[in-house]
């Protein structure tokens, strides 16, 4: 008598999926998958393919951004142009107290939500199907510059 082998039971996911409408027409929403250590962000835009917001590292309430300058770097803002954020990310959360953000120049910026919510510049980019977004300047983001010698991190 023969018998089957059993299948191997698939591990247990300790993920959490969730998602909320991030505007009035209920076209665009966000997308949070999350752990007891991290959540991950994303952006499902209107008949756009997902965007990935960020990742949010929970013990240090720091969400880490990466953006690419010809993509990302908004230059009607100001003579060296500015970065975006979602502005529903960081006006109705409450886990995210610092912006982690790097470049694909080598830079690095520590920025408190605080002062993106008080000195940014909200703009709508409603024919794109975008997201409210909340703009600084990289004049104002100078002060956050991380130096080299500062960034204990490895892997930015």
């Amino acid at each position: 008598m023969t018998t089957k082998p059993k299948k191997p039971k698939a591990p247990k996911s300790d993920s959490i999926f969730r998602q909320f409408f991030i505007d009035d027409d209920g076209g665009n929403k966000l997308q949070v998958k999350q752990n007891d250590k991290l959540m991950i962000l994303t952006l499902l835009l209107l008949g756009d393919k997902p965007r990935r917001v960020g990742v949010v590292t929970k013990s240090t309430r720091t969400i880490e951004m990466k953006r690419k300058n010809s993509v990302h770097l908004f230059r009607k803002i100001s003579m060296r142009g500015g970065f975006g954020f979602c502005l529903y990310v960081l006006k109705e959360q409450t886990s995210i107290d610092w912006v982690r953000l790097s470049d694909d120049e080598g830079n690095h910026w520590k920025i408190p939500v605080k002062f993106i919510l008080d000195n940014g510049q909200i703009l709508f980019f409603k024919q794109q199907n975008f997201e409210k977004q909340i703009f600084v300047t990289l004049e104002e983001l100078e002060q956050f510059l991380v130096k080299p010698e500062e960034n204990r991190r490895l892997d930015f």
